[in-house]
């Protein structure tokens, strides 16, 4: 079937935006019609045949944001049916889905039924923390944001969290690009830093080989795909590593290189306590360069604080274990320290972290499980969510289940932490005013449990708009021989005012939002209410650019030659227009031909707004 070209989308290389995003080829590589079951129960049968014959244990996805989502979530449900079928109980899917922002990765997730994503969220921030010296608040953006992972078998914790790839660049490349004039001893530190947030926080760490041996990469894709052996490229051959004096014209498999053990002892540190691996992970304090947090696993409360600053620094940090409980140092530090009306005191060394497990295991809880719970507003659609309240219950989780109608109920996943939030997606089929049923159990660490209900019900979907090729805006240049503006606006014959604001080489302009279906506006130039010259008419469906000039009825869509300088051969200009006006977050990401190409999670930020 792979042969059939009917089983393509046949659409050329994709433009990565709109549409062509889904159905365009990859840079060359034909693009599969995923949207056929022809196409769906192919591939499922394909990597069956590989568990069949190879025993994977999973597969990691690449590019998923380029393929519909209602293929994930059938490939990745029939695959999982199929491994467990064959024993295979911890069988793991996770995906290449680029995007700083959980609220766009997650659906991979609560959608797609994959268990996991390369977290891009929180490698964008453990990047500004540790190598920009970013505030604590920005992981803590990110974390609080872990419930939007959470599904009937998944949550954050299954994230696969990185420092750098094939793809983006080394993490050493990132740090030599923001301190250029830094040592190396800096440099080794603060790598250092990237990687024990990334080994002691949520998550699954993976290593790019390479990062343990200090490689750094002259930038994204091809300049950073170092081999471990020795190499005979050129543009690798000049490239600084970190921690060592060796250059790439040498093999690299050190032990005994700095990184090499910094992550080994990080590695052994988990294993020896796996609450650090896979415990409930609290945040405890985020203020300035310290970042804090716990672990709990098998009945232990661990504390992990991370310091961005230059200097140490000393914070107070609230914990479970209360009374005259001890911790005492795991790594980046030694001794013991004594909590105190529920606190304890630590000092982070800087541009460092510290780990500490409490001596004794927590006690059982003396306060009975509670939790009250938060249904959407009545008339919710698309994706909702639920709010739970676990009150003083200690060591809460809370579970969640959704009936929509009369249907079965369905576990929406369960939260360990704050901000105990769960979201579902209200399917558009769904008629408004359908009930919506929810009920949350919570349990304690002593095992006793409390539920209660909620409920709301549906509005209606918003009906999706017919496209239709239309402008939204219509630029209108205007030109006076004196260079004079001053109080000019456009009067249209309905009624509409616009002002002359905008300044060019031409003079000024002024624009104007055509209502739907408008064919041509007719409008006049005036000062302090007095016209300057005839009515004019723009023709909006032929043009919605046009030029006119003072005491003149002539409007010209045509860009007159010589009003304007020669453009500079050195740079182009991109105008990027949004329907709703919101532009924050929004940058341009340049590749190939840039004489600067801009960093994966870097783009080009906008240097000014017009029409």
């Amino acid at each position: 079937w792979l042969n059939d070209p009917t089983m393509y989308h046949n659409r050329g290389d994709s433009t990565f935006a709109g549409e062509s995003a889904l159905y365009g080829d990859f840079y060359g590589l034909d693009d599969l019609w995923t949207e056929r079951p022809e196409v769906v129960q192919g591939m499922e049968k394909i990597y069956e045949k590989w568990v069949d014959d190879f025993d994977v244990d999973g597969f990691r996805v690449d590019t998923a944001k380029n393929v519909n989502m209602e293929f994930w979530t059938q490939w990745a449900t029939a695959l999982d049916a199929y491994a467990a079928k064959k024993g295979r109980e911890d069988f793991f899917l996770f995906a290449e889905a680029f995007s700083a922002d959980p609220a766009i990765t997650a659906p991979y997730l609560t959608e797609g039924r994959l268990d996991g994503t390369l977290d891009f969220p929180l490698q964008s921030a453990i990047r500004n923390y540790a190598s920009r010296g970013g505030p604590a608040g920005d992981l803590a953006t990110v974390f609080a944001q872990d419930y939007r992972h959470t599904t009937d078998k998944t949550n954050a914790y299954s994230q696969v969290t990185f420092l750098g790839s094939h793809d983006m660049g080394r993490i050493g490349f990132f740090l030599k690009s923001d301190h250029p004039g830094a040592g190396d001893a800096e440099l080794l530190r603060r790598d250092r830093l990237a990687h024990e947030l990334m080994f002691l926080s949520r998550g699954n760490p993976v290593i790019y080989s390479g990062d343990e041996q200090g490689f750094t990469g002259a930038g994204d894709d091809v300049y950073g795909r170092q081999s471990m052996f020795a190499s005979k490229v050129a543009d690798y051959l000049d490239d600084d590593e970190i921690g060592t004096e060796r250059t790439h014209a040498s093999d690299a498999y050190d032990v005994r290189h700095p990184l090499y053990r910094s992550i080994a002892a990080l590695s052994k540190l988990r294993k020896a306590n796996p609450a650090l691996a896979d415990g409930v992970q609290k945040e405890l304090y985020a203020k300035d360069s310290v970042y804090a947090f716990s672990r709990t696993g098998g009945g232990r409360e661990y504390v992990v604080a991370v310091n961005n600053a230059s200097a140490a620094k000393t914070v107070e940090l609230p914990v479970e274990s209360r009374g005259s409980g001890k911790f005492r140092f795991l790594y980046g530090g030694s001794g013991k320290v004594r909590a105190k009306d529920g606190r304890i005191e630590v000092t982070v060394p800087a541009l460092s972290s510290v780990v500490l497990r409490a001596q004794n295991k927590l006690k059982r809880p003396s306060v009975r499980p509670s939790v009250s719970l938060q249904a959407p507003e009545a008339g919710a659609t698309g994706t909702v969510t639920i709010s739970a309240d676990p009150g003083r219950t200690a060591g809460a989780r809370v579970v969640l289940a959704a009936q929509v109608g009369n249907g079965r109920w369905q576990t929406l996943g369960s939260a360990d932490h704050a901000p105990y939030k769960f979201t579902q997606k209200i399917p558009d089929s769904v008629a408004a005013g359908t009930p919506l049923r929810y009920k949350a159990v919570v349990v304690d660490r002593a095992g006793r449990t409390a539920s209660t209900l909620a409920d709301t019900v549906t509005g209606q979907p918003p009906t999706p708009k017919k496209p239709t090729a239309e402008r939204r805006h219509v630029v209108v240049h205007y030109h006076r021989a004196d260079g004079d503006y001053a109080g000019l606006t456009l009067h249209t014959a309905n009624g509409t005012i616009a002002d002359f604001s905008g300044r060019d080489a031409y003079g000024a302009f002024a624009w104007l939002s055509p209502a739907e279906g408008t064919g041509k506006i007719r409008f006049t130039v005036e000062r302090d209410g007095k016209p300057e010259g005839a009515e004019r008419v723009v023709d909006v469906a032929a043009a919605g650019e046009v030029w006119t000039k003072e005491n003149a009825d002539l409007v010209d869509a045509v860009r007159p030659a010589d009003a304007y300088p020669p453009q500079d051969t050195t740079k182009a200009v991109l105008h990027y227009h949004r329907p709703d006006g919101d532009y924050a977050g929004w940058g341009l990401h340049t590749w190939t031909g840039a004489a600067n190409p801009s960093e994966w999670n870097e783009p080009i930020q906008p240097v000014r707004r017009d029409a």
